[in-house]
């Protein structure tokens, strides 16, 4: 077995990248996916998974709660969704994967809410 190890590979104002390996449970806090000059308002904190990668033996179980409610649940290599799809429920509790055995898990976050930024289109107001 490996020690669990979480790295996030991607982070911006809208989207962030987070990749689990190893064995165990691992929790993402949402207030942990705060970019640069970014504040973070818990109460309107709003995150989708928008793609999720396995990449683990076939019969290995990963699960991905929120909430203690089980949002996905895949087995082995597994890849799911498309662009179009997002699973945003419990968007706004923190992420918790679970790997069976050792394996990868990368998730793809759309953040859609409470994190907000100064240079935000809906945050400039027009000079006089």
């Amino acid at each position: 077995m490996t020690a669990l190890v979480q790295t996030v590979l991607k982070n911006t104002h809208t989207e962030a990248v987070v990749k689990i390996t190893g064995t165990g449970t691992a929790s993402i806090p949402l207030s942990s996916l705060v970019f640069g000059d970014e504040v973070y308002t818990a109460s309107a904190a709003q995150v989708s998974i928008r793609k999720a990668y396995v990449y683990a033996p076939p019969t290995q179980e990963t699960k991905v709660t929120r909430n203690s409610i089980d949002v996905l649940q895949l087995y082995g290599n597994a890849t799911v969704f498309d662009e179009s799809f997002v699973v945003s429920d419990q968007g706004n509790q923190d992420i918790t994967v679970t790997t069976a055995g050792d394996g990868t898990v990368v998730l793809v976050l759309r953040k859609a809410g409470g994190f907000d930024y100064p240079y935000r289109a809906d945050n400039l107001t027009q000079g006089a």
